[in-house]
């Protein structure tokens, strides 16, 4: 994997010259790529390699796993990983 820059509202997942493994991070909330609404630290890691009409199947996504809806443990047991 070669991080090669963020992804914002205006930076977008490059077309052309693609190669395997290039990665892009998504930093800022609530942004859709690939058809995935996204957060904060998501990675795009490139399947193989386009020189050009690289599409959004050519992408892995990997969620950051920051989703606050996550939760550890038994609700309302006080301790974590109980």
């Amino acid at each position: 994997m070669v991080l090669k820059d963020e992804l914002t509202s205006t930076k977008k997942l490059p077309t052309t010259n693609v190669a395997a493994g290039d990665t892009y991070i998504v930093t800022e909330n609530g942004i859709t790529v690939a058809g995935n609404v996204c957060e904060v630290g998501d990675l795009f890691v490139a399947k193989e390699d386009k020189a050009s009409d690289s599409t959004d199947a050519n992408w892995f996504y990997v969620p950051s796993g920051n989703d606050r809806h996550i939760l550890i443990g038994a609700e309302g047991s006080g301790s974590v990983g109980a």
